[in-house]
């Protein structure tokens, strides 16, 4: 009971603390996020162009599909977002925190859906993006690489 008193009390301070204060502690692991993914991906080019072209051209048509799984990733986690902002607004805090409470295990069925699709249709989702069959070995070995994270990284 005390955890709950807890909770309840750190989620209405999201209600009550300076709007400064509180963009700036909620944006930071955002902005950190998106510095450190800029980063990985700059590095990974360079890695990956000392493979050669054709692995530097399978990174690229595996992008778009990575890319559609993230909006869809991060389109369900400003809708669980909004959810939760009108059920605080309402000053329903146990509801607000219901709905966050439901993200993870959204996120892992998506995760999950989207691993599967990437493990059954690999060189239909390759021909799609637009990959030569030159490069659809190498597309299929780096998306089923990453597609074994759309589980975990797929938090909304």
């Amino acid at each position: 009971m005390e955890d709950h008193a807890k909770l309840h009390k750190y989620t209405e301070r999201l209600g009550t603390d300076p709007l400064g204060k509180l963009i700036l502690r909620l944006s930071i692991p955002s902005i950190a996020s998106m510095v450190a993914a800029s980063l990985y991906n700059l590095v990974n080019a360079f890695w990956v162009a000392k493979l050669g072209y054709q692995s530097v051209a399978a990174v690229t048509v595996v992008l778009p599909f990575i890319i559609f799984s993230i909006a869809i990733a991060v389109g369900t986690g400003i809708g669980v977002n909004a959810l939760a902002s009108r059920r605080f607004g309402e000053r329903n805090v146990e509801a607000a925190n219901q709905a966050v409470g439901q993200t993870f295990f959204l996120s892992v069925i998506i995760g999950g859906i989207f691993l599967l699709i990437t493990n059954l249709f690999p060189q239909l989702i390759l021909r799609i993006c637009g990959a030569t069959p030159d490069i659809i070995e190498i597309g299929h070995n780096i998306s089923a690489y990453l597609a074994g994270a759309y589980p975990f990284s797929s938090s909304a």
